[in-house]
């Protein structure tokens, strides 16, 4: 059976890469360490994308170039991990009794963030107010969010579901470390400033959710459960299904300031938009060098907070874990994949891809190339190239290497294009056992 790596640079941690099973005498690799990354846009480039990533300077020139990229909604996204497999290291393929068996367990750390945007939020944020003197900034349609999560998975034998083992399915339970959670919702506002910026006024009915403040463990705690379901549909095609993190996180204590709701002490989710009229601030006591010096509303958002009277409370609560499905279709080397990842910004991504061993009688014989073509996902398009490499030998131990350039237009045009990323592994087998 040809090599299942459609979309394993996202998989790989979860479940495991199928081989010719008849060339290596392997049925599977596992991850013994990994690295993922993976950001996008539907606004930003690429270049901006890396800046806000991982630092750096972000010209006026990026700054006016990125504006005249925004529209009235806009999307982002961006997620890195970590994962570290942690015993056993080695386990057996064939489950003989076909009952749950422990396999392995790996913990693993990630960042993630996505939302989605107005363009005159983008405008504020890196232009400040003033520029738009006169004018009304719409500050509709945004939510953001972010995780940061510690995992430590209890990953569980496949078993079959038939006899004729055409159909597996593996589960496997996690618990999770909530390290930070925050969440900013705006809706149906605008911030106007005067032509003469002799005032500002704003109408605004948001909140913004804060873990940030709490201990270590006080931050919050969840559970989840993931599985792997696969099944053979012909000599040359199969179907996968895997869902992650289908789960829940605890927070005991989130700091939640909001404007304009009714009830906002009620939940950590409700929303609902209350009856506060806009809130006008005066620029008596502003000093000529403070408006001359760029920002009034930077300048002023103390007074503004003040004025804007916001609601503080201090909730506990059940926050859903971001979870992920994917579905993906194989027919000789080609494959079809669609995933879907719970968190705003991001839309179902839809991917084609074709595997190919690079020679069939020499070493090269366990090389397979992937490229790859998708849309949706925190990008509008992306091209990739995944590489992988089994039956390595290090130190007279047998291991597999999987890499992969994501966005492959980004990082050749990055002030044109969106999202870039990579995925990085290194595999360990799992040893037949003979019937």
């Amino acid at each position: 059976m040809l090599l299942f790596v459609a979309n394993a640079g996202v998989q790989a941690g979860d479940s495991a890469s199928r081989v010719n099973r008849t060339s290596l005498g392997i049925r599977y690799y596992r991850p013994l360490v990994s690295f993922d990354l993976q950001t996008g846009s539907s606004a930003l480039n690429a270049a901006i994308m890396r800046k806000l990533a991982f630092g750096g300077y972000i010209s006026e020139k990026q700054i006016t170039t990125g504006e005249k990229r925004q529209q009235s909604t806009n999307r982002f996204g961006s997620s890195v991990s970590f994962k570290l497999l942690l015993y056993p290291w080695k386990f057996l393929s064939v489950n003989p009794d076909n009952k749950i068996h422990l396999q392995g367990i790996s913990v693993s750390q990630t960042n993630l963030v996505g939302g989605t945007y107005s363009g005159d939020l983008y405008r504020l944020v890196f232009q400040g107010n003033a520029p738009y003197a006169g004018q009304k900034l719409a500050l509709n349609h945004t939510r953001i969010q972010q995780f940061a999560t510690r995992d430590w998975k209890f990953q569980f034998q496949e078993i079959k579901l038939d006899s004729a083992r055409k159909w597996l399915f593996a589960p496997s339970f996690q618990v999770s470390q909530l390290l930070a959670f925050r969440q900013l919702r705006i809706s149906d506002s605008y911030l106007y400033t005067d032509t003469f910026l002799n005032y500002l006024q704003a109408d605004l009915t948001a909140d913004f959710l804060n873990s940030g403040r709490n201990n270590w463990l006080g931050k919050g705690i969840g559970a989840g459960f993931s599985f792997w379901l696969h099944g053979q549909t012909g000599p040359k095609s199969s179907v996968h299904f895997s869902a992650d993190n289908l789960g829940v996180f605890y927070v005991p204590g989130v700091e939640k300031n909001s404007r304009n709701l009714q009830n906002p002490e009620s939940g950590l989710q409700s929303f609902e938009k209350g009856n506060l009229g806009s809130a006008q601030v005066y620029q008596a006591d502003i000093q000529f060098k403070d408006l001359s010096n760029g920002s009034w509303f930077i300048s002023r958002r103390d007074t503004i907070w003040k004025q804007m009277q916001i609601d503080s409370q201090k909730l506990s609560g059940y926050i859903p874990m971001p979870f992920r499905l994917s579905a993906n279709y194989s027919f000789g080397k080609n494959a079809l994949s669609l995933q879907y990842l719970h968190i705003p910004g991001y839309i179902p991504r839809l991917g084609f891809s074709r595997t190919t061993r690079i020679a069939s009688n020499n070493w090269l014989r366990n090389l397979f190339i992937t490229p790859s073509l998708a849309i949706g996902g925190f990008d509008t398009w992306d091209a990739n190239l995944f590489l992988a490499y089994y039956n390595s030998k290090i130190a007279k131990k047998s291991f597999g290497w999987q890499v992969e350039l994501r966005g492959l237009e980004s990082w050749i045009l990055p002030g044109q294009t969106h999202g870039f990323g990579g995925f990085a592994s290194l595999m360990i087998p799992l040893q037949m056992k003979s019937k």
